[in-house]
């Protein structure tokens, strides 16, 4: 069972320390040129300290992304039913997201 729910718009999941979380329904671009529901793009914002996109670590493991970052933080944010895919165009076709 997941910690938070990214369904009912697009939200943002602020995170200024690391731990295990889990969000279902996280509001991924899709796989196509445009977002599959633009209303439902949801954000990690990362705020602490070494949480940054330069040590950030993308891991596909079934059908979910492990978010963990590189030097010292052993925690890891599981989005469940999303792939690399899915969140390697929302910086490409996204701009701010």
């Amino acid at each position: 069972m997941a910690d938070l729910d990214g369904a009912g718009g697009a939200k943002t999941f602020p995170f200024d320390f690391f731990n295990e979380t889990s969000i279902a329904n996280f509001g991924a671009f899709g796989t196509g040129g445009t977002p599959t529901d633009p209303a439902e793009l949801d954000t990690l914002a990362f705020t602490a300290n070494g949480l940054t996109a330069a040590n950030m670590i993308l891991l596909q493991q079934g059908t979910s992304v492990l978010v963990r970052f590189d030097g010292g933080s052993s925690g890891a944010i599981t989005l469940e039913n999303t792939t690399i895919e899915q969140l390697a165009k929302m910086n490409k076709g996204h701009p701010g997201h």
